[in-house]
């Protein structure tokens, strides 16, 4: 045989891993009676056609081509050209449907390309209606822009006016309580000062340092209490303290119609 036969046939059968393969003693004597026996008419094409149904184990008893082998050497060389010739008819069909399904796909690839065609086409037409569509709703986000930002200038001067009048209101309380506590101190005062005939000074005075004006002197300093942490603190907070101010105007609730849009 030629060069292809000489390199083995356990060599080119370790190429194709496959766990249903013979054992390699099967193997070995199967290639040294083909080197043997099949010298002369055993074709290189041939032993490339029985290694590969070996490797695809469609041959399931190689011993028994070594034992045809030793009983009839040319009983086993018709046995190897039989199987090559297997493995060729195999091959044949198997490239028949190859090719048959390579055809298929090759036409389902034409009406492919005839679709994409015409998507392409009615691609094109919808590009342009798009960029149509497109300067249509960029000129109406455009004016949509200029309405919003007008309206926007309408309500901002109302916002800041509701705020304002909110912050005033919020401002005011303090002042009732101080006016509330100093006309309460102012009425108790004048009630002593009329049914004693004192002055103003003297009122006050016999008021804080008498123990028979216990009662009226209480009264006032609660007053004065109320004046201190009602009034004067929390006027200070509501008119000098930035801090304060800048959180009650985040909490203010502005009414739907004149938040900005």
């Amino acid at each position: 045989t030629s060069d292809l036969t000489d390199i083995g046939l356990n060599s080119m059968l370790s190429l194709a891993i496959n766990a249903s393969l013979p054992s390699t003693k099967v193997i070995s004597e199967l290639e040294e009676n083909i080197l043997k026996y099949g010298k002369e008419s055993i074709s290189d094409s041939d032993v490339v056609l029985l290694s590969q149904r070996i490797s695809q184990s469609q041959i399931k008893d190689i011993s028994s081509l070594n034992k045809i082998a030793k009983a009839d050497p040319s009983e086993f060389i018709s046995q190897v050209q039989l199987e090559a010739k297997k493995q060729k008819k195999y091959e044949k069909n198997l490239y028949k449907k190859l090719s048959s399904e390579i055809e298929r796909l090759s036409q389902k690839a034409d009406e492919i390309n005839t679709d994409i065609e015409r998507n392409n086409e009615i691609k094109d037409q919808n590009k342009t209606l798009e960029i149509r569509n497109s300067n249509l709703l960029s000129k109406l986000l455009d004016e949509k822009n200029k309405s919003k930002h007008l309206e926007n200038s309408i309500r901002t001067p109302k916002r800041n006016k509701f705020i304002s009048r909110k912050v005033f209101r919020w401002r005011a309380t303090p002042y009732f309580f101080i006016i509330g506590s100093l006309f309460f101190v102012l009425v108790v005062v004048q009630y002593h000062y009329y049914g004693n005939n004192l002055t103003f000074s003297d009122t006050l005075r016999q008021i804080y340092q008498s123990d028979d004006y216990f009662t009226s002197k209480c009264l006032c300093g609660f007053a004065l209490i109320l004046l201190n942490l009602f009034g004067f603190k929390m006027l200070y907070d509501r008119v000098f303290d930035n801090t304060k101010i800048d959180h009650y105007k985040s909490r203010i609730v502005i009414p739907e119609e004149l938040r900005e849009l």
